[in-house]
């Protein structure tokens, strides 16, 4: 399944995160995200993130690099977002009960991979490329902003 965009946004009266994302085919899949799970993927995000760089020195052309575009990727939230026409899951948000995170290798590129396990034991999964996983990080840190959620990163750090 190939993620052509994603999007989310919070809601206050359901102190959730809605988070969307829709394929190339069209597909679209629509979930409720908690506190806990936001944490969970944001916390795992940032653990393979200093895995991977522990694993490579990075050069001083990277460094300064980095630093100048601010460490982020150039992400665009202003675009529209597409709705799909096919719903695999159901139109309505499924709450995930549970994500199961790992950094893969396939075919010699570092991926995401995002395992939502919905109610009765159905899971989603999600593969994104590095690039890709850090502007759904960026968004799930937005949305944790507005959510007044709390830093998920503060007592591993």
């Amino acid at each position: 399944m190939s993620v052509k965009q994603f999007n989310g946004k919070y809601s206050q009266h359901d102190d959730r995160i809605m988070f969307r994302f829709n394929t190339i085919d069209q597909s679209e899949f629509i979930f409720w995200l908690t506190r806990r799970i936001t944490h969970s993927i944001l916390t795992s995000a940032d653990q393979f993130a200093e895995t991977a760089y522990l694993k490579v020195t990075p050069t001083v052309e990277k460094v300064i690099s980095e630093v100048q575009q601010g460490g982020k990727p150039a992400t665009n939230f202003t675009q529209a977002y597409e709705a799909g026409s096919k719903f695999p899951i159901g139109g309505d948000a499924v709450l995930v009960m549970e994500v199961k995170c790992q950094l893969l290798k396939i075919d010699e590129q570092e991926v995401f991979s995002l395992d939502l396990v919905l109610p009765g034991g159905a899971n989603v999964n999600i593969k994104l490329t590095v690039p890709v996983m850090k502007s759904l990080v960026m968004l799930l840190e937005e949305l944790n902003v507005q959510a007044k959620w709390g830093n998920p990163l503060s007592k591993y750090h």
